[in-house]
C-alpha cells in the first residue's frame, strides 16, 4: 500500500485535539488510522489565529467501526 501524508489542524482530529500529542502516536481521523509524524504551529489563513497543525501519515487502512 502507498503511504500518504496529510496536514490537518489538531482541533479537527476529534478527541485527540483535547490532549497533547507526540510524534509516533496513532489516531483516527476521517475514519482512517494515521500516525503523527510532525507537529508545528501556524496561523490559520482565514482567521489569523495561531493553530497547532499535525502532519499525519497513513497507509490507507480504514478503521472498521462496529455498531453495537
Amino acid at each position: 500500500m502507498t503511504e500518504q501524508q496529510i496536514t490537518v489542524r489538531a482541533r479537527d482530529c476529534g478527541e485527540a485535539s483535547y490532549r497533547v500529542l507526540s510524534i509516533g502516536e496513532v489516531l483516527i481521523h476521517s475514519g482512517r488510522e494515521w500516525t503523527v509524524v510532525g507537529l508545528f504551529m501556524g496561523a490559520d489563513p482565514t482567521t489569523g489565529e495561531l493553530e497547532e497543525y499535525l502532519i499525519l501519515e497513513g497507509s490507507g487502512t480504514e478503521e472498521r467501526v462496529r455498531a453495537d
